[in-house]
C-alpha cells in the first residue's frame, strides 16, 4: 500500500459528530477532531500500515513537551505537543502534550488540516455550512457575532431590508403549528441563519426559514440543541 493510495481518504472532512468543540482565548469557539478519532480513521483505512514512536517527556519551563513520530505507509512525519494548546481537559500535563503530539503529526500528513478554515472570516463559512448539513446549527451559533460584524461592515441598517412584523409573526406561527418548534428551538433556528433575533431577519432568507420552519425533523433537532445548550 502506498501512502498517495490512502492520502484523499486519510485528508477528508470527518463525519460532523466527530467534532467536539472548546472555548479559546476571547471566548470564541473551535472545533477539534480528537486523537481517538484520527486513532479510528488510520486503523480503518491503513490497518497495520501506520505506527507511531514518541520522544520526550523534555522539560521546557518545567512544562512537558513531546515529539512524535507518524508513520504512515513507510512516510514519516513529526509533531510536537504541550498541554497548552491540547484541547482536552483530561489527564495530566504529560498526558496532554502525548496525545497533542500525535494529533499534530497526523496534521503534517494533512489529516484534520480543514480545520484552519474556522481561523479566516471568508472560509469559516464552508465550515458553518458543512457542520449544518447534518443539523449542527451550534457552529452558526459560536460564529454568529463574527458574521454579523460583518455584514455590518457592508450594508448600512437602513440598506438591510428587514423582514416586516407580520412576516415574523408568520414565520413564528409556522414554526410553532406546523413544524412543532419550542420557543426556544424556534430561537436556535433564528440563530442557525446567523440572526441574534428574528427581527433581524432579511427578506432574502426568509422563504428559507420558512421552508425549514415548517420541518419537523429540523425541530426535534433544534428543540434538543436549544435545551442542551441551555443546561
Amino acid at each position: 500500500m502506498q501512502l498517495t493510495d490512502v492520502l484523499s481518504q486519510l485528508t477528508d472532512w470527518f463525519p460532523v459528530e466527530d467534532h467536539k468543540e472548546r472555548t479559546i482565548k476571547g471566548g470564541s469557539k473551535w472545533y477539534y477532531i480528537p486523537h481517538q478519532a484520527i486513532r479510528d480513521r488510520l486503523n480503518e483505512i491503513c490497518p497495520g500500515e501506520w505506527s507511531t514512536t514518541y520522544e520526550g517527556p523534555h522539560l521546557i519551563d518545567g512544562e512537558p513537551i513531546y515529539h512524535c513520530r507518524l508513520t504512515i505507509c513507510g512516510i514519516t512525519r513529526t509533531g510536537i505537543g504541550d498541554k497548552s494548546n491540547e484541547p482536552s481537559p483530561y489527564g495530566t500535563s504529560a498526558q496532554r502534550a502525548f496525545r497533542k503530539a500525535f494529533v499534530d503529526a497526523a496534521e503534517q500528513f494533512g489529516i484534520g488540516a480543514y480545520l484552519d478554515e474556522q481561523t479566516s472570516e471568508k472560509t469559516k463559512r464552508n465550515f458553518i455550512r458543512y457542520m449544518q448539513q447534518s443539523g449542527n446549527g451550534k457552529a452558526a451559533v459560536f460564529y454568529q457575532d463574527a458574521r454579523r460584524e460583518a455584514d455590518a461592515a457592508k450594508m448600512s441598517s437602513a440598506s438591510r431590508d428587514l423582514i416586516s412584523d407580520a412576516q415574523r409573526k408568520r414565520l413564528y406561527a409556522i414554526a410553532i403549528q406546523e413544524g412543532r418548534y419550542t420557543d426556544i428551538g424556534f430561537r436556535r433556528l433564528v440563530e442557525s441563519q446567523g440572526f441574534a433575533s428574528s427581527k433581524d431577519i432579511t427578506k432574502t432568507v426568509y422563504d428559507t426559514l420558512c421552508d425549514r420552519a415548517k420541518d419537523p425533523v429540523l425541530a426535534v433537532t433544534y428543540n434538543q440543541e436549544a435545551v442542551a445548550s441551555a443546561s
